[in-house]
């Protein structure tokens, strides 16, 4: 009896073998082609890709961003980090930086569209993450309408320079103790997660400040009236090093309040800086 039964099950299961693997092929497809409408998922890794405007055209164009987008979802990516913060500007239409006198750097697609909507939109379609990329940071050119518009913006060296080389070439740095500052970056980052459906803030390496500046004479006075001393000579100086780590770590801590206040499912990621540098 058992054997009749289990010679019955093999001819069921091979009759049906050819039917199991149509519905498997069509489940593939259906998946594949599946789109969330909201992209925000939990997510057990990040795959992710910069994608940047210094040498690369991509964002400007629909037709590539929605090529960029295809293949990105085939080689199973799931999160797009687009720059809009760079060499003192944003890359889309912002209210904020033209109050400030600052005007659009690259923020216009090649038929006038918005770049950043565009991108977002076609991303989850295909149901990617994006999360624009805060470059620059604190870090502007001193060609920069930004450096030229709010000069006591930026700290300086003991020597009373105010610039370094970096990867970007030579560049100032936003003072990052400084109230305004703090308020410019926050009203810039609340503005990009409000105006768009971006699924979080991701920051620079540049978020820091390289050990040499912060004598400028804002932070000097700020040091002065908290700890009864002036800052010591050497840049490095533990104490002088942590008083500064401690205000940036701070103002980062109040950014990222303000941002989940805005939207509590955002991801709000920052890239450290090397230990000797910063």
């Amino acid at each position: 009896m058992s054997s009749f039964i289990v010679q019955g099950w093999r001819r069921l299961l091979k009759s049906l073998f050819p039917i199991l693997i149509l519905i498997s092929f069509f489940t593939v497809l259906l998946v594949d082609s599946f789109t969330p409408a909201i992209a925000q998922i939990p997510r057990q890794e990040i795959r992710g890709v910069w994608m940047t405007n210094n040498d690369f055209d991509t964002l400007k164009s629909r037709d590539k961003v929605q090529d960029a987008v295809s293949q990105l979802r085939r080689l199973n990516f799931n999160t797009i980090y687009p720059v809009v913060w760079n060499s003192g500007y944003v890359m889309y239409p912002s209210a904020i930086a033209q109050r400030a006198g600052i005007q659009p750097f690259v923020y216009k697609g090649s038929d006038g569209h918005d770049i950043l909507a565009d991108l977002i939109n076609q991303a989850h379609r295909k149901g990617l993450l994006v999360i624009p990329w805060f470059e620059f940071g604190f870090m502007a050119p001193p060609t920069s309408e930004l450096a030229m518009n709010y000069p006591d913006w930026f700290t300086q060296k003991r020597d009373g320079s105010q610039t370094s080389i970096s990867a970007a070439g030579e560049v100032m740095w936003l003072n990052p103790f400084h109230p305004q500052v703090q308020q410019f970056i926050t009203n810039l980052v609340l503005e990009t997660v409000t105006q768009y459906d971006a699924d979080g803030i991701q920051f620079d390496d540049h978020m820091s400040l390289p050990h040499e500046f912060g004598y400028d004479q804002y932070t000097v006075a700020l040091y002065t009236k908290e700890t009864k001393n002036p800052p010591p000579t050497n840049s490095q100086d533990a104490a002088w090093v942590k008083w500064r780590a401690d205000k940036i770590t701070a103002f980062m801590v109040q950014l990222n309040q303000a941002v989940k206040q805005r939207k509590p499912q955002a991801i709000f990621s920052v890239s450290p800086n090397y230990y000797d540098f910063a």
